[in-house]
């Protein structure tokens, strides 16, 4: 809530949340692909039902990986629907994790596509989404603390929230 609100959106556009940002701006919309009360049912791989710069900021948290295939569609979509920033929130899949880490990911979403920090960067940046700075939280997702104790090894921040600017469109 608090990077969120450090963005000062007019507006703010969660993909694949529940709603419970609703309070950060005046004006907030939820979609997802699963039903939820005050959410908007939204269909993997189709174009997002918005107009162009629709959203001051549009948050993705711990859905892209979820998106598998659809990911780049997805992150496409975000960066034409936002004016200002997207937010991407991830789960971060190392080369220094552990195997049982690993596990644990695969565990989770077996046709989830996990990536490196760097590779979240760069597939935003090559859409157009330029870095701001990253808050990396020294938690251990869930699906992780549950799987991989006690075998559990990172050496890397596992959870970061990566702000990117949108870029000049044109």
């Amino acid at each position: 809530r608090e990077l969120i609100a450090s963005n000062n959106p007019d507006s703010l556009l969660d993909v694949g949340g529940f709603g419970q940002y609703a309070d950060t701006t005046a004006r907030s919309r939820c979609i997802n692909i699963h039903h939820h009360a005050g959410c908007q049912v939204y269909h993997p791989g189709t174009r997002l039902p918005y107009r162009d710069d629709r959203f001051s900021t549009v948050l993705l948290e711990t859905v892209l990986h979820h998106a598998a295939e659809h990911t780049l569609q997805l992150l496409k979509e975000t960066a034409r629907v936002a004016s200002r920033h997207v937010i991407i929130a991830e789960d971060i899949l190392d080369r220094r994790a552990s195997p049982s880490v690993v596990r644990a990911y695969r565990t989770h979403d077996p046709w989830a596509v996990y990536r490196s920090t760097g590779e979240w960067i760069s597939l935003a940046r090559d859409r157009g989404l330029v870095l701001e700075r990253i808050v990396a939280l020294d938690r251990v997702p869930l699906h992780v603390a549950r799987e991989a104790r006690p075998a559990c090894v990172l050496d890397y921040p596992p959870m970061q929230y990566m702000v990117f600017r949108v870029a000049q469109k044109v």
